[in-house]
């Protein structure tokens, strides 16, 4: 019975330390430390932004100011991925990558909000895709200002010869 025991014990143990393993990786607190998206994805997340902005079909589009650059959030964090290459080349946009925390900083040293792109939970199966793209913003800390918009829209898109197409709006969410 002792043996048994052992190996209960044993076996408990190991789950425990597979299961812990297996978690992802965390920084302090409760942040979690986002791999670096794949070059696929990357490459997806430039494409469908391209298509979208050329075809001035974004969610909240009229929050950016298109005579300013434009900031594409790096961190995806529904699909706990960062974005290190997705900067679109359209024509009449200039784009450049924003991590959240730089946003902030640039909404509290101007002391107003400050609009970027987002993007998330890309997938890709096969020849389609989908992808959460919308715009949100940093407010200034200690404002006193209320963040009542965003909209975020997923997006479905098909492989062809000439890249990726886009298919449809699938679902709209603003708050």
């Amino acid at each position: 019975m002792n043996r048994y025991r052992a190996f209960v014990t044993l076996v408990g143990v190991a789950a425990a330390v597979a299961s812990i393993a297996a978690a992802p990786a965390r920084q302090s607190g409760s942040q979690w430390a986002p791999a670096t998206a794949p070059e696929p994805i990357q490459a997806f997340v430039k494409a469908a932004l391209a298509d979208r902005f050329r075809a001035k079909d974004i969610p909240d589009l009229q929050m950016l100011d298109a005579s300013q650059p434009i900031g594409i959030r790096t961190v995806m964090p529904q699909a706990r991925l960062t974005l290190t290459d997705a900067v679109p080349a359209v024509d009449g946009y200039r784009f450049f990558l924003l991590s959240p925390a730089d946003a902030q900083a640039a909404a509290d040293k101007d002391a107003k909000p400050i609009a970027f792109v987002t993007v998330d939970q890309p997938a890709i199966t096969g020849d389609s895709a989908t992808i959460s793209i919308g715009v949100d913003m940093a407010l200034p800390a200690g404002s006193r200002l209320v963040k009542l918009c965003c909209c975020t829209g997923n997006a479905e898109f098909r492989r062809g010869p000439a890249g990726w197409t886009f298919v449809k709006w699938s679902t709209m969410v603003c708050s």
